[in-house]
C-alpha cells in the first residue's frame, strides 16, 4: 500500500474484460502520480478479477476487491467507501479511459478555483460512431445550485474529481438502481462551486 493518495480512483467492474485492460492502463499513465485506483469486483464470471490482480501486482496504487455480486454500482460504491483514502475521488466505469493529464488537470483546477468538484470535458464514444462531446468552457466556475440544475437533464455528466467529505456525506441507496444518479446530483446542490476543466 501507497502512502496516503491525494485522489482515489473508483472503478466498480462486473465481466468487462473487453476494455478493463485499457480502462486500468489509462489511469496508471497518468502524469499525475499521486493517486490510488480502488477496482471493485462484482464477482465477475469472466477474466475480470484475474486482469485486475495482474494489475495490482504489477503496481500497488491498483488495489483490488471482490465481493459478492450486488448487481448495481451503489453495492460497489458502498463497499469500496472504507477504502477510499484519497482527499478527492474520481470514479470511472469499466469501459472509461483518460486522457494522461486528466488528474493533473482536474487537481490543479481545484487548486486554482478551490472548488469542491472539478468536471473535465468528456467525450462519449459509441460502437457506432456517434460521439457526444459533453464540456464547458474551462475557464468557467458557478455555483453548486446551477450545476445541480444543469444535472437534472445531464447537460453536465458526472465523471468529475470530487472532494471526498462531500462523495462520503451519505451511503448510496442500495434500494434504488439509480441512486449513484441522485448522490451526483446532490453533491453538485452541495459544492461550494463547480469548475470546469
Amino acid at each position: 500500500m501507497i502512502a496516503q493518495p491525494v485522489i482515489s480512483g473508483f472503478m466498480p467492474v462486473f465481466n468487462g474484460e473487453k476494455f478493463l485492460k485499457k480502462s486500468i492502463e489509462s489511469v496508471l499513465d497518468q502524469t499525475f502520480r499521486s493517486f490510488e485506483l480502488v477496482c471493485v469486483d462484482d464477482s465477475s464470471t469472466d477474466s475480470s478479477y484475474a486482469i485486475m490482480i495482474k494489475y495490482s501486482k504489477i503496481d500497488k496504487r491498483v488495489i483490488v476487491l471482490q465481493k459478492p455480486n450486488g448487481g448495481i454500482v451503489p453495492k460497489s460504491w458502498n463497499f469500496a467507501f472504507p477504502h477510499l483514502r484519497g482527499k478527492f475521488i474520481s470514479y470511472m466505469s469499466q469501459d472509461d479511459w483518460m486522457s494522461s493529464d486528466n488528474l493533473e488537470l482536474n487537481y490543479k483546477r481545484h487548486l486554482e478555483t478551490g472548488a469542491s468538484i472539478i468536471v473535465p470535458y468528456l467525450v462519449a464514444y459509441s460502437e457506432h460512431g456517434r460521439n457526444q462531446k459533453i464540456g464547458f468552457d474551462r475557464n468557467l466556475i458557478i455555483s453548486g445550485r446551477d450545476a445541480f440544475i444543469l444535472s437534472l437533464n445531464w447537460k453536465i455528466h458526472g465523471f468529475c474529481l470530487c472532494d471526498a467529505k462531500l462523495m462520503k456525506s451519505e451511503p448510496f441507496d442500495e434500494g434504488s438502481f439509480n441512486s449513484d444518479e441522485y448522490i451526483t446530483r446532490k453533491n453538485f446542490l452541495h459544492s461550494n462551486k463547480v469548475a470546469f476543466s
